[in-house]
C-alpha cells in the first residue's frame, strides 16, 4: 500500500503534470490505488464504486487508450486465459478437462470479481489502457515457452494464479518489485567506490527457514546448508568477514545491510524477489540468482538491462556450488573500473526507483517506459 501511495504522490506533484489542459498530456493516470483499495477497504464496494467514478469521467469516455493504471497488487490485472496450462493439463490428463467443463458450466451466469474487486466485465472495458504492474505478462507469456518454465519449477499453482495465459491490457509494462527501495530509512546519498570498499561485510544473505514454493527452497537454502550437502565445501569458502544464515532480528540486519558490499538476491516464490532494490537502496551490490527475472519482471527495460545495476550468477551454478559461484562473479569487481561502472549504474536506478530521492528520476522514467510500452516494436522479442 505505502509503495503505491509513494508513487502516485510523486506523479501528482511533478511539474510535468498538466492541469489546465489535461486532453493534451501523452497519458493520463488513474488514481485509483488497488492495494489500499484491497487492504484498507471492501473491494467489492470501494472498487466498484470508483471504477464507476472512472467510467463517467469525460477524460476516459474519450480517451481510454491514453490512461494508465499503476498497481504493485500481483493479482490485479493478472491473466484470465490459462491456454498454456489448459493445454499441458489435457494432454498428461484428459479427464480433467472435461471435469473444468462442468465447472465451468455450473458457473456461468455467476460472475465473481477478483480479489481486488474487478470483474471482468471491468477488465474488457479497461482492454486499451496501458496498465504499469509489477509482472510483465506480455514477456513472460509470450517469450518464455512453456518446457523453460516447465524446468525451472516455474508451472507451480501459485504462478499459474498470478501470471499464466493472455494479458488483459493490449499495452503494459513492469515495475517489478521496485517499491521494496521505499521501505528502508537509511541515507540516499550516492555510493562511491571508497564508500564501498570500506563496508565490513563482504556478503550478506539470510533467508527463512519454512520451504518457498515453486521448487524454490533448494535455491533459498544453498548457501544455508553448505556443510551438510558438500562436505568439501564449507561456509570458511565464503569470503569473510559474511553475515549468513537464517533469520535474524530485523533491526540486526538492517544495521549489516547497509554496511555490506554484495547481497545475493536469490529467487524465492517467484522469480522475483525484493531484496534486488532494497539492496540498490542500501548500497549493497545485488548478486541475482534467478534466470528468469529479466523475462519475469524487469525494470523500465526500454532503457535497462539486469547487468546494468547488478551481477549476475546462474541458477544451476550456483546450486552446484555456491560459494565458488559467488567468489566467481564478485572477483572481477577488484578492478577499480568495473566496479566504478556498476556503482554508476546502481546510483542512477536508485534515483529512478525512489520517488522522494532528492535527485529522483522515477516520473522521468516511468513517462518514458509508459511511451515505450504503447509502440509495438516493444513487444518484438526476437
Amino acid at each position: 500500500v505505502k509503495w503505491e501511495l509513494a508513487y502516485l504522490e510523486a506523479l501528482e506533484h511533478h511539474p510535468w503534470r498538466i492541469v489546465e489542459t489535461p486532453e493534451t498530456a501523452d497519458f493520463i493516470i488513474i488514481p485509483i490505488p488497488i492495494n489500499s483499495i484491497s487492504v484498507a477497504g471492501d473491494p467489492k464496494v470501494d472498487m466498484r464504486n470508483a471504477l464507476d467514478a472512472l467510467y463517467q469521467e469525460e477524460l476516459f469516455q474519450k480517451y481510454p487508450e491514453k490512461h494508465v493504471w499503476m498497481t504493485f497488487l500481483e493479482y490485479a490485472f493478472a491473466p484470465r486465459k490459462n491456454v498454456d496450462i489448459m493445454s499441458a493439463t489435457s494432454r498428461t490428463d484428459p479427464s480433467k478437462k472435461k471435469q473444468k467443463k462442468k465447472k465451468n458450466k455450473k458457473a456461468a451466469g455467476k460472475e465473481k470479481p477478483d480479489a481486488s474487486g474487478i470483474y471482468l466485465s471491468d477488465y474488457q472495458r479497461l482492454e486499451n489502457i496501458t496498465t504499469a504492474l509489477a509482472i510483465d505478462h506480455h514477456a513472460w507469456n509470450h517469450k518464455v515457452p512453456y518446457r523453460v518454465k516447465e524446468e525451472q519449477g516455474w508451472t507451480c499453482q501459485t504462478m499459474q494464479k498470478v501470471s499464466w495465459g493472455e494479458p488483459i491490457t493490449r499495452h503494459s509494462w513492469s515495475m517489478s518489485l521496485m517499491g521494496a527501495a521505499t521501505e528502508l530509512q537509511n541515507s540516499l546519498e550516492p555510493l562511491t567506490v571508497e564508500a564501498f570498499r570500506n563496508k565490513t561485510y563482504h556478503f550478506l544473505y539470510h533467508s527463512r527457514r519454512t520451504p518457498s514454493m515453486c521448487n524454490s527452497t533448494p535455491h533459498r537454502h544453498a548457501l544455508l546448508l553448505m556443510d551438510e550437502n558438500n562436505n568439501t565445501q564449507t561456509r570458511d569458502a565464503i569470503k569473510q568477514p559474511s553475515s549468513i544464515g537464517f533469520d535474524i532480528e530485523p533491526s540486526e540486519w538492517q544495521r549489516r545491510f547497509v554496511n555490506v558490499q554484495y547481497c545475493p538476491c536469490v529467487r524465492g516464490d517467484t522469480p522475483f524477489t525484493r531484496c534486488v532494490f532494497r539492496s540498490i537502496r542500501a548500497g549493497c551490490v545485488p548478486i541475482v540468482v534467478s534466470d528468469s527475472l529479466e523475462d519475469f519482471a524487469p525494470i523500465y527495460k526500454s532503457v535497462l538491462r539486469q547487468t546494468d545495476y547488478a551481477v549476475v550468477v546462474e541458477e544451476a551454478r550456483f546450486l552446484e556450488n555456491p560459494a565458488q559461484a559467488l567468489h566467481d562473479a564478485t572477483q572481477r569487481m577488484t578492478a577499480t573500473e568495473e566496479l566504478e561502472t556498476l556503482i554508476h549504474g546502481m546510483n542512477l536506478v536508485k534515483r529512478m526507483i525512489v520517488p522522494n530521492y532528492p535527485d529522483s528520476l522515477f516520473v522521468e522514467a516511468f513517462a518514458h517506459e509508459t511511451v515505450a510500452s504503447q509502440q509495438q516494436e516493444y513487444y518484438d522479442y526476437r
